[in-house]
Parts: structure tokens; C-alpha cells; sequence
């Protein structure tokens, strides 16, 4: 007889568009499993993924493994409300810094845990409603700022207090020294 405890189907999928994808889901626990079907966890390949709007939109997502956004040219609103979400493993971004970012973590305040691959180049990367952040997941964010130093280019990436607070004046130095404005 099939149950929980003796059947595990693993689900791979690699969708070109990941919008909605997760959106108002509230029966999916993290890393992608169902709450009906525990045992069933869901891999996901976002690598070719174009379109990352409302991904783990209002959903009780708890943790996310690597998610590669390198296909996409933005990422509005990819994590907004996501009221449970506490760790994304790695946030793979294009190394060049183009994507815009767009209230991509708007309502998110239980994220903690955040490793950041690639490069922010561009206005809008806000986590200030993430006040749980961890100083190595502000690192994290901090070492992905992409260099601007020796230009007349102005870049702002927002903090907010809590996390900023959190930062030694040294650390903070890092990010002002590539020309970014912290706020």
C-alpha cells in the first residue's frame, strides 16, 4: 500500500519561467517538499530560468537550496513575503552585475541565512525587512557588491539600521570603498 513512509517519488523539474511558481503555496515545507508528501522532495534546475517574479511569493517556504537566476535580467519581487523563509543555501546572480532588483525581499522578515554568488551592480538590492540576517550572510552581501571605485557612478544598497548595526565600521569601509552608499 502506498504512504508517506514507503513511497518517495523524487520530482525534478527545470522550468524556463519560475514566476508563480510558489506563489500563496502554503502546503510546501522546505526544501521543496509537500506537507502531504514529505518524503517527496522536489528538485529544481532555475539555471535557464528567465523569469524569477513572485517565486516564493507569500508561501511558507522554509529554506531554499542553490538558486541560479543567471538566465534572468531581473528579479522582481522573486522572494516577497516569504514568511517563513529563513535560509537560501546559495542566490547565484550574473557575474556581471546587470539584473535589477525590485522589492525583491519586500515582507521578508524571517530570512537568516543568505550566500550570495555573483555580482549586485545594480540599485534596489534591499534586505532591510530581513533583520534576522546573520553578519556573514551581510558579509556575504557586502563581497558581492560589484566594484565601482574610480567612477562618478552613485550605488545605494539597502541595509536598513538592524543590519547595518550589526556591521563593524571596517566592514561597512568595504562596500563605501567600492562606491556604494549604504543605507
Amino acid at each position: 500500500m502506498w504512504n508517506d513512509e514507503t513511497y518517495s517519488p523524487k520530482y525534478n523539474i527545470a522550468p524556463s519561467n519560475c514566476s508563480n511558481l510558489f506563489f500563496h503555496n502554503y502546503n510546501i515545507i522546505a526544501p521543496f517538499k509537500c506537507v502531504e508528501y514529505p518524503n517527496a522532495p522536489i528538485t529544481i534546475d532555475t539555471s535557464k530560468s528567465t523569469n524569477f517574479d513572485r517565486f516564493i511569493y507569500d508561501c511558507s517556504v522554509k529554506a531554499l537550496p542553490t538558486i541560479d537566476t543567471t538566465a534572468s535580467t531581473r528579479l522582481s519581487t522573486s522572494f516577497s513575503y516569504a514568511v517563513s523563509l529563513k535560509t537560501i543555501d546559495k542566490l547565484i546572480l550574473k557575474s556581471d552585475g546587470s539584473q535589477t532588483f525590485s522589492s525583491v525581499f519586500q515582507g521578508t522578515t524571517t530570512l537568516e541565512n543568505i550566500v550570495i554568488e555573483g555580482t549586485i551592480g545594480q540599485n534596489g538590492f534591499d534586505v532591510s525587512p530581513c533583520i534576522k540576517l546573520t553578519h556573514d550572510s551581510l558579509l556575504s552581501i557586502i563581497n558581492a557588491l560589484k566594484d565601482y571605485s574610480g567612477t562618478t557612478t552613485a550605488k545605494t544598497v539597502t541595509l536598513g539600521a538592524t543590519n547595518l548595526a550589526k556591521l563593524t565600521d571596517a566592514e561597512k569601509a568595504t562596500a563605501t570603498e567600492k562606491g556604494w552608499t549604504l543605507s
